[in-house]
């Protein structure tokens, strides 16, 4: 049967945590009435518009819309399960342990124990290894010329086809079949017994920074699919939270220029043989943006070295991403493409260290691998794909932090498209906010804090330029056209009263949003609520010139006459610099 947290636990966790002095551990918080201000987190900004409540127990932030209590900080901010970011605020609030129920009995989740069980198992795989029945294991590693000295030092052990660790940590010990179970070393066979998780599979234990064990990788030695698996995610151990390697790079080296990171076991074992300390990889999955904060956390200079094959170009365009809001001055993201069908492991056994050091020396840089990838996108005869890569291009660039690069890859970016440097320049602007949901969809939220702001504070309707307003004639969208309806009825007659406005919606198709938005709490400071009306209405503007450029993206496919669509599509990026003048 399932165990679970009981939601009372929970309930009262939240409940008895401070909010304002919990993010505060995280980023700087600074007070204005009865609401803390801060620089969002979770999305580039230059003004702050991350707010938090203390009296709601609730954060907002009214650039990006991420939202939630401590626990929805937790797992956004620091990349946790639910699960995890439990465990660390029962720790905050000092709490030891956690109750889990089962059958309305509870039972204290112990720490110690399972890092204690792991360590155990751990030097059993170790000990398997060298046992005579286990050769094919042990030959498997000696075929892959991988010395004593490396595999001791990694800790590398084998897992045998029987059921050896159930029946050994099991036997006169009813707990840890609870604790293996947790830890994912066992799973059942038919829905009936138990059987060892990692059968006939070399064994790499994953370490964290401080080297204590939290999980396992394991390969086959027979090529069966699948030919690695990881221990799947539980209290003590997340695959997006670690790197292997990451704790012997620092036993062995103390200081290094920049890390190597690359995709398999094998492959940092053998880096390691041959004397490259600094390599670490990812555990066999996608990298994500919690092992990229890792991998600059501890080095300003990484170097992806990746297979030469279309997987490998995939997984590094994925890492150049995920990397871009990490560039600040002085970082640097480098790519090294290997020859089909090699490996790291395969290349410097085949090729030796000065081949290998020879290929890392030519490494590709961020914008060169950049500007290849995108080359292989577009087609220069065609006006769709010369706008679709800006599309592609430009939320890209706008997330570099360091102003030089940003500036390297706008110029290049222009003298691709030939866009003049003062429109590119407004699009590209770090004070243009990008959205980073699809580009024709617009917000809903985002509509109705705008339509609140304006009955709420009707004054507003002045501040609106006449010459946007048209941007919105032809929308289809119910928010919308009851915004253009507010504006229109404020210009007639802006001395309506609340209680005048309520008369007149009522029985009409707005009456029950216009109720339920003039009680809406925004927790806007009354000194921001200007300048937040404005910068959503400029933000719901691009979105309808970008659903105009769209259009007239599919227009283009069916009509001969391209030079005027052309002109319309340049007349609404100009538009769009129109939007970042009035807003500097």
């Amino acid at each position: 049967m399932k165990r679970y947290i009981s939601r009372k636990f929970i309930k009262n966790l939240v409940s008895r945590t401070d909010i304002n002095n919990f993010i505060g551990q995280y980023i700087k918080l600074k007070k204005k009435n009865k609401y803390y201000y801060s620089l969002c987190p979770f999305h580039t900004e230059n003004t702050p518009s991350f707010i938090v409540n203390n009296d709601k127990q609730f954060y907002y932030c009214f650039g990006c819309n991420e939202h939630g209590n401590v626990i929805d900080f937790l797992m956004k901010y620091n990349g946790l399960d639910f699960l995890k970011s439990i465990k660390e605020l029962a720790l905050f609030n000092g709490y030891k342990d956690i109750p889990i129920k089962k059958n309305k009995i509870i039972y204290k989740y112990n720490f110690k124990n399972l890092y204690k069980l792991i360590n155990n198992v751990n030097k059993f795989y170790k000990k398997n290894l060298y046992k005579k029945h286990n050769f094919i294991a042990y030959n498997y590693l000696k075929n892959r010329k991988l010395d004593k000295n490396i595999i001791d030092f990694f800790e590398i052990g084998f897992s045998s086809n029987g059921n050896n660790i159930t029946n050994f940590f099991t036997k006169n010990k009813n707990n840890n079949l609870e604790y293996l179970k947790i830890l994912g070393l066992i799973k059942k066979h038919n829905n009936k017994k138990f059987i060892d998780f990692f059968r006939n599979r070399i064994i790499f234990p994953i370490k964290n920074i401080n080297g204590q064990i939290v999980g396992f990788g394991g390969r086959t030695v027979n090529n069966t699919f699948p030919k690695y698996i990881n221990t799947s995610d539980n209290f003590i151990f997340s695959k997006k939270n670690n790197l292997y390697g990451l704790y012997e790079m620092y036993k062995l080296c103390k200081n290094f220029k920049n890390i190597i990171l690359v995709e398999g076991y094998i492959d940092v074992l053998t880096l390691f043989q041959f004397g490259f300390y600094n390599t670490i990889s990812t555990l066999g999955n996608n990298i994500n943006k919690i092992q990229i904060k890792m991998l600059f956390n501890n080095s300003k200079h990484i170097i992806c070295c990746y297979d030469g094959d279309q997987s490998g170009l995939n997984a590094a365009w994925n890492m150049l991403k995920l990397s871009l809001s990490y560039m600040k001055e002085g970082y640097q993201l480098k790519f090294v493409f290997l020859p089909k069908g090699e490996d790291p492991d395969s290349f410097i056994k085949k090729y030796g260290v000065i081949c290998f050091k020879k290929i890392l020396k030519k490494s590709e840089s961020l914008s060169v691998f950049f500007f290849k990838m995108l080359m292989l996108k577009i087609n220069y005869n065609s006006i769709e794909n010369l706008i679709n890569l800006s599309l592609l291009a430009i939320p890209l660039i706008k997330k570099i932090p360091n102003r030089i690069l940003r500036l390297n890859l706008r110029e290049k970016l222009g003298k691709i498209l030939n866009i003049p440097e003062d429109i590119l320049e407004s699009l590209i602007s770090k004070k243009f906010i990008y959205n980073k949901k699809k580009i024709n969809i617009i917000k809903c939220n985002n509509i109705k804090t705008l339509i609140s702001l304006l009955i709420q504070n009707p004054v507003l309707f002045k501040i609106i330029p006449n010459n946007m307003l048209h941007i919105f004639n032809k929308s289809k969208k119910f928010e919308i056209s009851l915004f253009l309806n507010l504006v229109c009825l404020y210009k007639k007659n802006n001395k309506i009263t609340t209680g005048q406005l309520i008369e007149l919606y009522r029985n009409t198709k707005y009456e029950k949003i216009i109720k339920s938005l003039l009680i809406l709490d925004n927790m806007i400071s009354i000194k921001l609520i200007k300048k937040i009306f404005i910068d959503i209405f400029y933000n719901l503007c691009k979105s309808e010139i970008e659903i105009k450029i769209n259009k007239l993206i599919l227009k283009e496919k069916f009509h001969k006459s391209k030079k005027k669509y052309r002109i319309l599509l340049y007349y609404f990026i100009k538009k769009l610099s129109e939007i970042n003048i009035l807003k500097c």
